[in-house]
């Protein structure tokens, strides 16, 4: 065996590093039922994919015997992606509170929808929330071309009325 030196607390390095502790940790957040199917929707910060902000919804028994091609997007939560992989469902108003989507019939087609602030632009967004196939989110805000810098609007805790 390899003889242990004995060093004073903390000037020793450990093999627990910070990296260690958060390469997979996962934040849940924003926990929300959806209007029409019910189901139960919430907001991953996923470290592992550079902090990105993914809204899941609940993997229902319907799910898994209709879209047995939804597999590899099931996480181990058993939650289904909603929003596109190219989004991170965040706003810049977060940091003062509010929710960055929030789950609401489209009026356009009377389908359950998810309505999001995209981060690196901060314009709002709305994707199907049960869309078997990705589909390509449809920006609802203009560019920001009066107010450039930092992109000045942000939009949190929206409702439809």
């Amino acid at each position: 065996a390899t003889p242990t030196a004995l060093t004073p607390y903390g000037t020793w390095s450990s093999p627990i590093t910070a990296e260690f502790i958060t390469q997979t940790t996962v934040s849940l957040g924003s926990l929300t039922f959806g209007k029409s199917t019910k189901s139960l929707f919430w907001n991953e910060a996923r470290s592992s994919e550079g902090g990105r902000n993914v809204v899941c919804r609940h993997q229902s028994s319907n799910d898994q015997q209709e879209n047995n091609k939804c597999l590899d997007i099931i996480s181990e939560r058993n939650g289904i992606d909603v929003n596109p992989k190219t989004s991170n469902v965040r706003t810049r108003v977060h940091e003062y509170g509010g929710a960055a989507f929030f789950i609401d019939i489209d009026p356009t087609n009377n389908k359950e929808t998810l309505f999001y602030s995209n981060f690196s632009d901060q314009r709002l967004y709305k994707v199907p929330t049960t869309n078997e196939v990705e589909v390509l989110p449809i920006c609802l805000t203009p560019e920001n071309v009066f107010f450039n810098k930092d992109n000045l609007y942000r939009f949190a805790d929206g409702i439809l009325e």
